[in-house]
């Protein structure tokens, strides 16, 4: 009788998370969007995952990020936050095989390709998407449950990122580790001079957000220094890492396309790049697309 009645309410009860999940991704689907989110849902058309620059600059994040990441267990939980389509979701997923890894977006579009994608790399077992703002994601989550929280390229255009700051350590473990990337105050400066945005500079120079280069979405840019400060002094966390990506090369549209282009290099000049900033990027944090953070939650209890 016992048995049967637990049967009956596991069942039940799997049943009901289920549906529950269900009609949560639902609900994000049809929430009102404020013109910042749906101009940040506009942007993530473009596929990070599959433009053959943004695949480089992946693989120099990976390389400064993996060391971190091999100090955990396979079967660790790893929440990616404002994933897009999942590029790097799908290497925490392959790497941590045994473990979770949940992906959030705002866009719904975004999100269909990323669980499209993680079925062909035949890593959808152990990824969750959600339609999802960060804040809403970070909610869900059990307070010390999550090893490794990822937050990169997401700031940028992000300016509540800092109200979620609290509730992204209260999630992560003792010991667990968080990974940001922010852009840089020098990156937008170059950009103003490229573009003749000469209107932008007391902005960039007095602000950490705002309407820049005549666009309507709001950007958000820092300084190594003042990231050095907000994360150990203001977040009492430990800084392992402070990385420049990109700090020789860009995109189309960066100030150092002019320099070079990983998509227009061979594979043995592509080589030569990643040494080169992988060595730079070090020293010279601010120079880089993107200002990597990788710190780590010193509570104990």
């Amino acid at each position: 009788m016992k048995v049967g009645l637990f049967s009956f309410f596991n069942f039940n009860y799997r049943v009901l998370m289920k549906l529950s999940r269900f009609f949560l991704e639902l609900a994000n689907k049809w929430k009102p969007l404020n013109t910042q989110q749906r101009n940040i849902i506009r942007s993530t058309k473009y596929d990070m995952l599959q433009a053959s620059d943004e695949q480089y600059y992946a693989e120099q994040y990976w390389e400064v990020i993996y060391p971190h990441l091999d100090k955990f267990s396979e079967n660790s939980h790893i929440l990616d936050l404002g994933c897009g389509q999942g590029r790097f979701t799908l290497k925490l997923a392959k790497h941590f095989n045994q473990g979770y890894v949940m992906g959030c977006d705002l866009s719904a579009t975004a999100i269909t390709q990323a669980k499209e994608y993680a079925t062909r790399s035949g890593l959808s077992e152990n990824i969750e998407y959600r339609t999802q703002s960060i804040t809403d994601c970070l909610v869900s989550c059990d307070e010390k449950s999550i090893d490794v929280i990822l937050l990169t390229e997401v700031t940028l255009f992000y300016p509540e990122w800092k109200n979620d700051m609290p509730l992204i350590i209260q999630k992560l473990k003792p010991g667990g580790i968080l990974i940001l990337s922010f852009r840089s105050l020098y990156f937008n400066a170059l950009c103003s001079i490229r573009n003749r945005s000469w209107e932008s500079i007391d902005t960039l120079l007095n602000e950490r957000y705002g309407n820049i280069f005549g666009h309507s979405l709001v950007f958000t840019w820092q300084h190594s220094s003042e990231i050095k400060e907000f994360i150990v002094e203001t977040y009492g966390l430990e800084l392992l890492e402070l990385f420049g990506i990109g700090v020789c090369s860009g995109i189309k549209g960066d100030p150092h396309d002019y320099i070079c282009k990983p998509s227009k290099l061979t594979t043995r000049e592509r080589e030569q790049l990643m040494k080169l900033e992988l060595n730079l990027g070090k020293h010279i944090p601010d120079g880089g697309r993107y200002i990597l953070v990788v710190a780590r939650n010193t509570m104990t209890s």
